[in-house]
């Protein structure tokens, strides 16, 4: 029994150290971005300032081009989806950092790679998290090339102009992520391993019975 279970945490264990490995290697220099807007973010009518909670993510790219969400094959959109030199760094929320509710302002520090120098962000008339749902408006931001402040620090205003609102209307779908799925099949593979052991041992049982 203790052999068997040994097989069993080591198969956990060399999985968790390729996911540890791999989370270190993606990881290199980072800084802290003040990320926040001036002005707020409105909703589709260009009127009201989105309602507080509403969620807003966060991307980076090197070259400072935006890409729009991937569609998932059937029309739909994937809010957090890259493409391109694009980075999904973070999720903020409308109001947070902010002393005034309602505003449809935020204002947060964001651990940030050092080697991305220019941050867009999308935003969505939605509290839902990952956004997902039928005829959600939501919009895009150009891309911002961070500004310094002192060492380790920068700071990317989003909306220096007043002109950020939800302008698109679409369905967005939620994809699992690299990581989720890698966990999804590591407990497929333990499950199907204990089963094979589990009618291994059954089947010499049944031959000793005979």
């Amino acid at each position: 029994m203790i052999r068997r279970s040994y097989s069993v945490w080591r198969v956990f264990g060399v999985a968790a150290l390729l996911c540890m490995s791999t989370a270190l290697s993606s990881h290199g220099a980072t800084v802290i971005l003040q990320a926040f807007v001036s002005f707020a973010i409105n909703d589709n009518g260009n009127v009201n300032p989105l309602a507080d909670g509403s969620i807003v993510y966060l991307f980076g790219t090197d070259s400072g081009t935006v890409e729009d969400p991937l569609e998932d094959g059937n029309g739909d959109l994937i809010a957090q989806s890259v493409q391109g030199d694009n980075v999904f760094l973070a999720t903020i929320t409308i109001g947070e950092g902010i002393f005034s509710a309602g505003t449809g302002l935020f204002a947060v520090a964001v651990e940030v790679p050092d080697n991305i120098e220019y941050f867009y962000i999308r935003f969505f008339d939605t509290d839902v998290h990952p956004v997902q749902g039928t005829d959600i408006y939501w919009g895009e931001s150009d891309a911002i090339q961070r500004q310094f402040i002192f060492d380790g620090m920068y700071q990317a205003d989003f909306n220096p102009d007043d002109d950020l609102y939800t302008d698109q209307q679409d369905n967005f779908v939620v994809i699992p992520e690299p990581g989720t799925m890698q966990l999804v099949l590591l407990a497929g593979f333990v499950v199907v391993f204990l089963s094979m052991k589990l009618k291994r041992k059954n089947a010499v049982r049944s031959e000793v019975a005979l």
